[in-house]
């Protein structure tokens, strides 16, 4: 059912991926390269200067007396401002690559970084190295409006579509029904100052729609369609260019919300759950025979409401974690987690879907957490849990991101997208593409 789009496909690096990374400050051209030359130089005018002095050239010892005391001075001052100024000029830094990084995303219809590249992912909004969204960018949701007028296609699609994707998965014994769920009718950015400094904030106004409105239109924009005389896809019929988060307004059909969770345990581990027998909204590949692996994901529901009564993505987040994990510190103490906090905003222009992204740090091992993911409520969902470690020295998370792994690949574009957004809050853009870039490239 749906769309043969992989989650991640490798692809050539760019010329100024392999640039940046030899020009950044972790590389070897500037931990080696770099400080032999400066020896190599101070030792060559060192020699030159005592060959002079013997020489007995007094104007030119004079001189490089003078240029000595001057230098000297000027170089410590150099080496402690530059000790002292580094984390802000590193932020900085990033903070512009990531800026560069969104208005790519617009022109590539992906997330590209180095030899990575997640297909149908425009960037909203995103976290930096220990920076999570919410010191960088708010999102807030209004209350709910109206729901969207349906297309002229949406009884054809009613009448025929949803027949068929219920018959399948009948076939299938796989879950399909119908419900209600969030749609973001609009979206503005607001610009506003807060402690001297400029912060925008994203405003989503949001209205209800169904389960079988979003699977039988956005999430099949690429199925052909015979509706008015004619053979053509979605896509084809309403020919719609989204190039931001505003265009929703102008969508003809629900822009369903996501929300993904990546879960890292304390002894640094990404636990991952390998889909069962469930239904994912525009398919996957079935050619490919590796097994599937999903980050913690639900749909927002009209009930997902904070303390102020407003529909919140948190939430979703945390029924998530609740529903599929088992991670629950209300009801289970142990279940306790140190860090919980927004990673990003994504468009997926595969399934005109707004997601949002979180990483979630648990207080256990993955020993420990393994008996509360048993008794995660929908079982259906996923049929085992399996975790690999976090970090970029083990290449397990760039094999995953590159879909490299001999046994796994990821379920969809919005999984290597909320592991992505993790793996920046956690190690920075800089270690990311280096890590990205010149892993085995061929």
């Amino acid at each position: 059912m749906g769309m043969d789009h992989a989650p991640v496909v490798r692809t050539a690096p760019r010329f100024g991926d392999r640039i940046t990374i030899w020009l950044q400050p972790s590389s070897a051209f500037w931990k080696i390269g770099v400080p032999v030359t400066l020896a190599l130089v101070l030792l060559a005018w060192s020699v030159w200067w005592i060959g002079e002095r013997d020489g007995g050239k007094t104007f030119l010892d004079e001189l490089a007396a003078a240029l000595l005391g001057a230098i000297l001075p000027l170089v410590a001052v150099a080496v402690v401002a530059g000790f002292t100024l580094r984390p802000e000029w590193m932020h900085a830094r990033e903070s512009l690559h990531l800026e560069r990084q969104q208005r790519q995303s617009v022109l590539d219809q992906a997330l590209q970084v180095g030899a990575m590249r997640i297909p149908g992912i425009l960037i909203v909004a995103s976290c930096a190295h220990n920076t999570p969204l919410t010191q960088r960018s708010n999102v807030e949701f209004e209350n709910p409006i109206a729901p969207r007028p349906d297309p002229i296609e949406w009884a054809a699609i009613e009448s025929t579509v949803i027949p068929r994707l219920e018959e399948e998965a009948r076939a299938s014994n796989i879950p399909y029904f119908d419900g209600l769920c969030v749609d973001a009718v609009n979206a503005r950015w607001r610009l506003e100052e807060v402690d001297g400094k400029r912060k925008r904030t994203l405003i989503f106004t949001p209205a209800k729609t169904t389960y079988f409105k979003f699977t039988g239109m956005s999430a099949r924009l690429d199925q052909p369609l015979e509706f008015d005389g004619s053979i053509k896809t979605l896509r084809q019929r309403w020919a719609r260019e989204i190039r931001s988060i505003e265009d929703v307004s102008q969508l003809p059909a629900p822009a369903s919300v996501g929300v993904g969770t990546a879960v890292i345990t304390r002894d640094k581990r990404l636990v991952l759950g390998a889909r069962g027998r469930t239904f994912i909204a525009g398919g996957s590949d079935s050619r490919d025979e590796r097994r599937r692996i999903h980050i913690a994901a639900e749909g927002m529901l009209p009930e997902d409401l904070n303390s102020r009564g407003l529909i919140d993505p948190r939430q979703t987040s945390m029924r998530a974690l609740r529903e599929e994990m088992g991670i629950d510190p209300l009801a289970d103490p142990t279940t306790s987690f140190s860090t919980h906090e927004a990673t990003g905003v994504f468009f997926d222009l595969l399934r005109w879907q707004p997601c949002f992204a979180y990483v979630c740090e648990v207080n256990a091992d993955w020993s420990e957490l393994q008996g509360s993911l048993s008794m995660g409520a929908d079982s259906w969902e996923v049929e085992e849990y399996v975790s690999i470690p976090f970090n970029l020295q083990n290449l397990d998370l760039v094999r995953l991101l590159l879909d490299e792994d001999s046994d796994w690949t990821l379920a969809s574009n919005h999984a290597a997208s909320v592991i992505w957004f993790a793996a920046l809050y956690t190690f920075g853009l800089a270690n990311l593409r280096t890590a990205l870039t010149s892993y085995r490239w061929q």
